[in-house]
């Protein structure tokens, strides 16, 4: 698993992308206290830098780092003719957070433009939820490989070679001069199709250990309206 001194080139394949969405937080985009929130979950994690790349997503790479109790987090790319490069950082200690648009007065669009740029793709305040979402894609990204442990396999992919199979669509090519590490995932999901009024399995954080300053991921399976049906592949602890 990842060491705490350890930086990592992540690769995301669509799998722990589609897994990572259903990580509970708690926390919704129109939330003020949202990033708030998030700090007694970033006060657990390790100090590291990722950088964060999906597959098949049209956004883009992500950078995190944490470092005595200071989170900071730049996403950048492309959306139509507008380029992204923002900048998130949070004081654990003192709960604040400051954020700025590298690229703004760079772009072709005005911030009004910008909004309705992204009002259109579903973002009902604009720019400010397309940064809270990918700030949540991340930290949801980060919580699952950590707290999965001996669940999600990092392979190392070094420059100019290959990891996958190219007639099941799985095959990956390192064209970069880094090794980047592809993340796969070994949980075993179970689903539960029975009834109408069905909850979809997802990812809960549970408090635990002494005075609740612990944190484990566990797995809920689908269940009925009429019952509470639950069983995890392990429940996974990070102190």
């Amino acid at each position: 698993m990842l060491t705490p001194n350890n930086d990592k080139n992540l690769f995301i394949t669509k799998q722990i992308n589609e897994l990572t969405k259903s990580v509970k937080l708690d926390v919704e985009l129109d939330d003020n206290e949202m990033y708030n929130k998030t700090l007694p979950i970033l006060n657990l994690l390790p100090n590291r830098n990722f950088n964060i790349e999906r597959e098949g997503i049209v956004s883009f790479s992500n950078i995190w780092k944490k470092n005595n109790h200071i989170v900071e987090y730049t996403f950048f790319g492309v959306i139509l003719d507008y380029v992204v490069t923002y900048d998130i950082r949070i004081n654990m200690v003192e709960g604040t957070f400051t954020h700025k648009d590298r690229n703004e007065g760079n772009n072709p669009t005005s911030s009004i433009e910008r909004d309705n740029l992204f009002k259109g793709y579903g973002y009902e305040n604009g720019f400010s939820d397309f940064v809270k979402e990918s700030f949540l894609v991340t930290l949801r990204t980060i919580i699952f490989i950590e707290l999965s442990k001996e669940k999600v396999r990092l392979v190392d992919i070094k420059p100019k070679e290959k990891h996958g199979n190219f007639l099941k669509g799985t095959e990956i090519k390192n064209q970069t001069k880094i090794t980047i590490t592809k993340v796969d995932s070994l949980w075993n999901v179970k689903s539960i199709c029975v009834g109408e009024f069905k909850v979809r399995g997802h990812f809960r954080l549970q408090k635990c250990g002494i005075g609740l300053s612990e944190v484990k991921l566990i797995y809920i399976d689908e269940f009925v309206k009429t019952q509470y049906i639950r069983k995890s592949t392990r429940d996974l602890v990070l102190g």
